[in-house]
C-alpha cells in the first residue's frame, strides 16, 4: 500500500480504520495524509488517538512508515486484548509510557508469533521496526488456532 510508495499515513487508530463490507474481509484507511499535526505533549487534551501515536511524533522526531507500523501494532494489541496497549489516567500519563517505551505484557493473549510481531512494532528506533508488508504478511499467514486462542480468553 502506501508504505511501497514512500508514503505513510500517520494517523492509524480504530476510527481511520474501515471496515468496507458487514463481514470485515475488505478494510479502508480514512484522512490518509490529512493528520500531520505535531504534537505538544504540553497542550493535548485527553484524546484516545495518543494512545496510538509512535513515540518519536510524541517527541517531535522524524515520522515516517515506522511511526505507522507502531501505531499497527497498538491497533492489533487492542483487537487481541479489547483494550487499548497504553492507558493511564491522563493523556500526558500515556504520551509518557509510550515515551518511556513501557511496553504492555504481550505473553498469554496471543500466539508466541503475534507476541514476537507487537514486540517488533513497537521497537525504539524506528529504523528497527518490522516494515508493514512483512507484518500483514505474519497476520495472514497466522493460523486461526493463534486467533482462537485469544477468544477463549
Amino acid at each position: 500500500g502506501l508504505h511501497r510508495i514512500g508514503k505513510y499515513h500517520g494517523a492509524l487508530k480504530p476510527t481511520n480504520v474501515l471496515l468496507s463490507n458487514s463481514d470485515g474481509s475488505s478494510v479502508a484507511l480514512s484522512d490518509v495524509g490529512l493528520t500531520r499535526v505535531k504534537v505538544s505533549v504540553a497542550t493535548m487534551t485527553m484524546s484516545p488517538s495518543v494512545a496510538f501515536l509512535a513515540p518519536e511524533i510524541l517527541t517531535g522526531g522524524v515520522e515516517g512508515p515506522p511511526s505507522d507500523v507502531y501505531s499497527f501494532g497498538s491497533l492489533l494489541y487492542e483487537m487481541l486484548t479489547g483494550k487499548p496497549a497504553f492507558e493511564g489516567e491522563s493523556t500526558m500519563q500515556v504520551a509518557h509510557k509510550i515515551s518511556k517505551n513501557e511496553l504492555p505484557e504481550t505473553t498469554g493473549i496471543a500466539s508466541h508469533r503475534l507476541s514476537r510481531l507487537l514486540a517488533a512494532c513497537w521497537l525504539t528506533r524506528p529504523s528497527d521496526r518490522v516494515e508493514m508488508s512483512t507484518a500483514v504478511e505474519l497476520i495472514l499467514d497466522t493460523s486461526e488456532s493463534d486467533f482462537e486462542r485469544v477468544t477463549e480468553a
